[in-house]
């Protein structure tokens, strides 16, 4: 069951302020879901303006054919 008070909206948020929220509001250790889902899948425009958190991974997009998605690697705490 979902807590209303992480229940938030914003429009326009930067890497750093997202950051910054976590950091402040969400214990380390939980869980990042995007849309209900645990596979993650990140994309950045090519000028660096916008990072995006998607729970697809595009692969049918023009600028993804001929490469292959790299896996994150990240350490898990036990």
């Amino acid at each position: 069951m979902f807590h209303p008070k992480h229940w938030k909206h914003c429009e326009n948020i930067t890497v750093k302020q997202f950051c910054d929220y976590l950091q402040n509001n969400v214990p380390g250790d939980a869980l990042l879901f995007v849309c209900g889902d645990n596979h993650v899948y990140m994309h950045m425009e090519s000028d660096g303006s916008v990072f995006s958190i998607d729970d697809n991974s595009l692969a049918d997009l023009p600028e993804y054919e001929n490469s292959e998605i790299q896996e994150l690697e990240v350490q898990h705490h036990e």
